[in-house]
């Protein structure tokens, strides 16, 4: 019965697609022989289903056992699946199986025969979302790239998916990566012909959206966002957020490369501006994204230079009571951003987004040290603090070379005030409790930068032990009578701070009628452009210890 002309023709017509045939009564079935070849299978062979299992990968084969199973049970007409199989070289190739029943007169099964295909030859299927892939050498992306019909292509990112891997593990990752595929799939299936979902890279996706104007596809987007909202893996279902950028076709050019940087300066824009939002590209869009990257360039370059133009400023910290400068702020200072017009913050953002925050923060801390060291000679009581970003305080020995390096340098740890930027990002406050309890047992006293700019303010203040709050420049530069809604705040602020007996600095002093305000209420210290500006050390030096005349 396998003996069949037909099956020999066929089977030898291509390479890779394979056949198989089966004697349902004898259990007994053939391969084609470019099979025998690649899969090192025999020609012919009993029980072919358990051998078979063999070269499936153990993560597919109840996939295609149950598949199987239903067919031979009658549940079901047509088997087809994927899935990964190993061939005589020891690696693993996606499969597209399908398999057909013939029936005799009376019902019963007499022959099971079909075929394999390789999806990565002839389609390019990723292997963990089974969509297509879209690179520069799918012949279909440079179909619809050649073609002359108008479509929008959307790249869809997966938001902070490096922290759902970290948290719940690589495979679980490759799962929610499955899901959204599977989902935008069925998606662009419902929007009609020409609609596809791909894999791109990582945790995006490109979605192409033929016909489509700018205010469809930001409907689609909208969709796309309920679809993959909550998504389930290993008994767990976690909130998932995405984020688009997009490219109009044949408006913003018809190169792959061309296109694919435009769409990925989108999504970017997206993720750091409107992160769960919807971005078309813009030549403004991609201007600021050059910028950045001389930034970011020109960052590396001070870096790895021995930290060349950067420099250290500080500003005082005058007592509340006797005017007497106590300590002062460190400010980090860099001679490329001033000569080129970018603001500081802009700069500390992207040495943040970087990573870069980490290298320079250590000089900073290092060069503040050696300054703190000679100052405590001059006066004891004397404090310095310096600022830490959250992501310094992700790593996990940040802190314990920090209180090595206070010893190192001979630094008395009360002398030293840790800031942490309170509009910085902290995504593990447990964490970062812990690491302020354990610079507060070393004597390192810990403060609240920016305090009150924040929704998170009275959580932070609630979760985090701090010796001391600064209260943001921003309620206090135009503090007047007049101004309730700044003056309830700051007041409050103060109040509730005295309550839990932290320190309050108010900062942003510039006029006296403010510090006269201020001074009504019981703060430790203040800091301000009355008093002085940030200075370069050759000159703070002269001024430490100083006592301000406030004049009128």
């Amino acid at each position: 019965m396998l003996q069949n002309k037909l099956f020999e023709i066929l089977s030898s017509a291509s390479d890779d697609i394979y056949f198989y045939i089966c004697d349902v009564k004898r259990d007994y079935s053939r391969w084609s022989k470019n099979t025998v070849a690649d899969f090192g299978v025999p020609e012919y062979v009993y029980n072919n289903a358990a051998v078979w299992m063999e070269h499936i990968h153990p993560d597919d084969r109840e996939t295609y056992r149950l598949d199987v199973q239903a067919v031979f049970e009658g549940k079901k007409n047509r088997h087809e699946c994927e899935y990964r199989a190993r061939n005589i070289k020891g690696e693993y190739v996606w499969l597209k199986c399908c398999g057909v029943m013939h029936y005799n007169e009376n019902g019963e099964p007499v022959l099971f025969g079909g075929f394999m295909m390789r999806l990565d030859i002839h389609t390019s299927y990723d292997p963990v979302t089974h969509l297509r892939t879209a690179n520069h050498e799918s012949d279909w992306i440079r179909a619809i790239l050649d073609s002359d019909q108008p479509a929008i292509l959307m790249l869809v990112g997966v938001d902070a998916f490096r922290k759902i891997v970290n948290n719940y593990g690589y495979e679980f990752g490759n799962s929610v990566l499955f899901q959204i595929g599977q989902k935008l799939s069925a998606l662009c299936s419902s929007l009609g012909e020409g609609c596809i979902a791909a894999r791109f890279v990582k945790d995006e996706f490109l979605l192409i959206l033929p016909g489509r104007t700018v205010e469809q596809a930001q409907e689609i987007f909208q969709q796309i966002k309920k679809l993959v909202q909550q998504v389930g893996a290993q008994g767990q279902t976690i909130d998932i957020c995405v984020s688009a950028g997009a490219v109009r076709l044949p408006d913003d050019g018809r190169g792959y490369d061309t296109l694919v940087a435009k769409q990925e300066h989108a999504l970017e824009y997206a993720k750091e501006h409107d992160r769960g939002g919807f971005c078309m590209y813009s030549a403004e869009i991609e201007q600021e994204h050059t910028r950045r990257i001389h930034l970011r360039n020109a960052l590396a370059h001070s870096i790895n230079n021995n930290f060349e133009g950067f420099e250290l400023y500080f500003q005082p910290i005058v007592a509340k009571t006797s005017h007497r400068m106590t300590g002062c702020e460190t400010l980090l200072r860099w001679k490329y951003g001033t000569e080129h017009g970018i603001r500081m913050d802009e700069t500390i953002d992207e040495l943040e987004r970087s990573g870069y925050i980490k290298q320079v923060g250590e000089w900073v801390i290092d060069t503040c040290l050696q300054y703190l060291r000679r100052w405590q000679e001059r006066e004891e009581t004397f404090t310095v603090s310096v600022n830490v970003s959250a992501v310094q305080f992700r790593d996990a020995e940040f802190i314990s070379r920090l209180i090595r390096k206070v010893h190192e340098n001979g630094v008395d740890p009360r002398r030293l005030i840790v800031e942490l930027t309170e509009s910085a990002t902290v995504e593990n406050v447990d964490q970062l409790a812990g690491g302020f309890r354990e610079l507060r047992d070393a004597g390192i006293r810990v403060s609240l930068d920016d305090f009150g700019t924040e929704n998170s303010t009275l959580t932070l203040l609630r979760d985090l032990p701090v010796d001391e709050v600064k209260i943001d420049q921003s309620f206090i530069l135009q503090l007047a009578p007049q101004h309730r809604v700044d003056l309830a705040i700051v007041e409050s602020t103060i109040q509730l701070c005295n309550k839990l007996g932290v320190l309050v600095v108010v900062e942003g002093l510039e006029t006296r009628e403010a510090i006269d305000m201020v001074e009504n209420y019981n703060i430790t210290s203040m800091q301000g452009f009355y008093f002085a500006r940030p200075m370069p050390v050759s000159e703070f030096e002269h001024h430490i210890s100083k006592t301000y005349d406030l004049v009128n």
